[in-house]
């Protein structure tokens, strides 16, 4: 369908004790209405809002100025809650992106009253989408300290050596790194997001969807799996709806030789969804 998806936001929880707080707060103070999604907790939708009334741009809403929601799709928040992340656990979101699921996981492993902290490695190979992502730590509430941004590959950004300037931004993975949770979620088709980006939908070409995006996923799992350690988690995902790109680029992993010895799959928890 070409009809527009609907704009689906994700409770702050460092910020925000439950929906129904968030959602009193979006009315009297933004006048947005907001329901719950069902089974996801922290998921709100926003209501359509009525022709005859002016449409509010999310980033002029105060309520998002305080931090106290991300504008995050349901897709994206089940593929965080999938890593069953913990206060206390460290975890590596390899292909970070713009940050979007680096801030859920941060208010997942920090959001506790035992006063544990984790700590989140942020990859990509996009110094722009890494300086995004800090830019956003401080609105979402979360200590510099508790997130290790890494661009290990800048090239097409960074021609004046501008990296250099963010002495904060690695540009590798500590050496010896070993991790409770490493999220991949790989470069893809995006088929499952068309609505978000219909223009996508003459870009696809079989042979890449075939050949060259399962082998860059491959790779790219592979790399990233070196980082868990022994009884931790690997969770992998695309925003594809592909079997090429996900079930049939999992079932190689878990079979390949270098690996089948190595690895399990888990069920992931979703009885708090």
């Amino acid at each position: 369908a070409n009809l527009p998806g609907p704009v689906t936001l994700r409770r702050n929880s460092l910020k925000m004790a439950s929906d129904e707080e968030l959602i009193e707060l979006l009315i009297n103070v933004d006048d947005v209405i907001c329901d719950s999604v069902n089974h996801v907790s922290g998921c709100l939708r926003v209501a359509p809002q009525s022709d005859d009334k002016k449409k509010k741009s999310i980033w002029s809403m105060q309520t998002w100025k305080d931090g106290l929601f991300e504008v995050q799709d349901m897709g994206s928040q089940l593929i965080v809650k999938a890593t069953c992340a913990i206060p206390g656990e460290s975890v590596v979101d390899y292909c970070t992106g713009n940050g979007g699921k680096a801030l859920a996981l941060g208010s997942m492993i920090m959001s506790n009253d035992s006063g544990k902290s984790g700590h989140i490695y942020a990859h990509d190979i996009s110094l722009m989408r890494v300086k995004q992502l800090l830019g956003s730590l401080e609105r979402a509430g979360l200590e510099e300290s508790s997130i290790t941004a890494i661009c290990s590959d800048s090239s097409e950004d960074d021609e004046a050596g501008e990296q250099q300037q963010y002495s904060k931004i690695l540009n590798e993975f500590p050496s010896n790194l070993q991790a409770d949770v490493v999220l991949v979620d790989a470069p893809c088709s995006s088929t499952g997001v068309l609505r978000r980006r219909p223009s996508q939908r003459w870009l696809i070409e079989k042979d890449e969807v075939i050949v060259g995006l399962p082998k860059l996923q491959m790779e790219i799992l592979k790399s990233a799996s070196k980082f868990v350690k022994k009884g931790g988690r690997l969770v992998y995902a695309t925003c594809s709806i592909l079997s090429a790109e996900n079930q049939v680029v999992a079932e190689k992993f878990e079979n390949s030789v270098e690996y089948n010895e190595c690895w399990e799959p888990w069920n992931f928890d979703t009885a708090e969804w």
